[in-house]
């Protein structure tokens, strides 16, 4: 959605040049499994965007259930979507990882585009970001850029 996101997916933040050498050589399923099956505690995932890889690592790896504490994802609607009148995009793009994370038995918590569309972070409270460090700053500018004149 670069109409709506920028290019980047998160543009109005310059973020730091990478150091390739952090960079896990897993690919992203992978990764997620050496983290939670390496936990002493349960892990709250909370995937923004579409459900893809939290599909591929329950049915790749089911034996990580016992290490997700709960799935909080942005995605859905109670209302209109916004790819079309009942679509939102997280789910229209991958439907059938969505049926598999929503009917995985696991502890969900959906907040659809219905809820992301009523915030009720008000321009005060966004200013506020700016001083707090860095990540408010981060914020403040991708808010920034994201609501444009509402601002």
């Amino acid at each position: 959605a670069s109409s709506v996101h920028g290019e980047s997916g998160m543009d109005g933040y310059e973020f730091q040049e990478v150091d390739a050498s952090t960079l896990s050589s897993h690919n992203a399923v992978a990764a997620m499994y050496d983290l939670l099956i390496n936990s002493k505690e349960p892990i709250t995932l909370i995937p923004i965007g579409p459900l893809t890889n939290i599909a591929l690592l329950l049915t790749t790896y089911p034996e990580v259930k016992t290490q997700i504490k709960e799935i909080i994802l942005m995605g859905g609607s109670a209302g209109r979507g916004n790819v079309t009148p009942l679509a939102e995009f997280n789910i229209y793009c991958d439907p059938e990882a969505a049926h598999i994370v929503f009917n995985s038995g696991l502890p969900l918590t959906m907040v659809g585009l219905d809820v992301a569309r009523s915030s009720t972070l008000i321009h005060a409270k966004l200013e506020k970001l700016k001083s707090l460090n860095d990540t408010g700053r981060m914020l403040h500018q991708l808010f920034s850029h994201y609501r444009g004149d509402d601002f």
